[in-house]
């Protein structure tokens, strides 16, 4: 999360480690978004296609402490806990997220069904 620049989380939203997640993967996508105008005076609707850039993010977040957990092997690190997958894309100046987050087990059963969630996050653009 340090390179996505993330300084605070509001508590409770994200594991309160996040702002120090590892970036696993991260990509940047194109998804085509199509707004329509409406002419009030001609009473014509017109429809425009834009493309956006979304940027995902699959980020994995060790715990504060590592406690007595069979995992911990004593190297100095604590092994992953949970996993936040962030989608954003810019409209009209704002930055919109959709962020997912599961423990290391739902991770393990049910990864390409939360990418799948995350992958389906679409912003419609606002009419003119």
């Amino acid at each position: 999360a340090k390179a996505l620049a993330i300084k605070t989380v509001r508590d409770g939203v994200f594991p309160k480690t996040l702002p120090v997640a590892d970036v696993v993967t991260g990509r940047k996508v194109t998804k085509s978004a199509v707004s329509i105008d409406t002419d009030v005076l001609e009473g014509e609707n017109s429809a425009k296609e834009e493309k956006r850039k979304y940027y995902e993010f699959d980020l994995a977040v060790a715990p504060d402490t590592c406690g007595t957990s069979a995992e911990n092997l004593g190297l100095g690190f604590c092994p992953y806990d949970t996993v936040v997958l962030l989608s954003a894309t810019i409209v009209d100046e704002k930055m919109m997220v959709c962020g997912i987050t599961c423990t290391k087990n739902e991770w393990k059963q049910s990864n390409a069904d939360l990418k799948r969630v995350r992958n389906s996050f679409f912003v419609e653009s606002s009419s003119s």
